[in-house]
């Protein structure tokens, strides 16, 4: 399985990788007109966060191969790692910026950006913080008590763990896992949450916003539309439910 950062090594030490648009080996090799027929010479690395992810040097080369071919030596994986380890320290954002255009970044303590656009966030940790979120910018991971105030068309957070939050959701924003004490303060149009949990919170939904599971304590002060909630359970809430909202009871 491919996972953050995927890249593909040549045999004479160049590395390939495109972290803002995918993680997957295969559309890397089809970007580079590369074919898996074993006279190619080249290797899948993956480069995988560690204890800390704003210390690449805590990061973990990884070779995805099974028969790793005789010139991948531990020197050109040392000098592979070495690049990798250059390249993640660049993308680290830990002062404030007015915007980040584009690319992949990650977000630590100290980092404040007033506005994304069509960026790709892979970790927003501390109390690191972004105003405002357009284009299909995404977050795939919110942790500590980092925070989005607004998030504009079709961006997205994949997950957010701890005290991390998002005040406002807008067009078809989504988020798809909620953990801890997370909040999302307003959600509207195709806005959806695919699961919260433990104190989770979302304060208005509207349109044909969604959530599929509510566990724990999490709430929703208010559905309109199509909104609908599949399953709530423990002490989850919803004040309100218009139009076609439905909220199955727990089985």
């Amino acid at each position: 399985m491919c996972q953050f950062i995927s890249a593909i090594v040549k045999r004479n030490g160049d590395v390939f990788c495109q972290p803002e648009y995918t993680d997957s080996h295969e559309d890397l090799l089809d970007s580079l007109g590369l074919q898996d027929n074993g006279n190619e010479g080249f290797v899948r690395i993956e480069f995988i966060p560690g204890e800390k992810i704003d210390d690449p040097k805590t990061w973990n080369l990884k070779l995805d191969e099974t028969n790793p071919p005789d010139w991948w030596t531990p020197d050109l994986s040392e000098r592979v790692r070495d690049y990798m380890i250059s390249l993640v320290g660049r993308h680290i954002v830990r002062e404030s910026r007015n915007i980040l255009l584009g690319g992949w970044w990650i977000l630590t303590d100290g980092a404040e950006v007033t506005r994304v656009n069509g960026a790709r966030i892979y970790a927003m940790l501390g109390s690191s913080s972004v105003t405002m979120m357009r284009g299909s910018s995404s977050v795939m991971m919110m942790r500590d008590s980092s925070t989005v105030k607004e998030m504009w068309d079709s961006s997205s957070v994949m997950m957010m763990r701890d005290s991390s939050s998002v005040k406002e959701m807008w067009d078809s924003s989504s988020v798809i896992m909620m953990r801890d004490s997370s909040t999302v303060k307003e959600m509207r149009d195709s806005s959806s949450v695919i699961m919260m949990r433990d104190s989770s919170t979302v304060k208005e939904m509207r349109d044909s916003s969604s959530v599929i599971m509510m566990r724990d304590s999490s709430t929703v002060k208010e559905m309109r539309d199509s909104s609908s909630v599949t399953a709530m359970w423990d002490a989850s809430s919803v004040k309100e439910m218009w139009g076609s909202s439905s909220a199955p009871r727990k089985p």
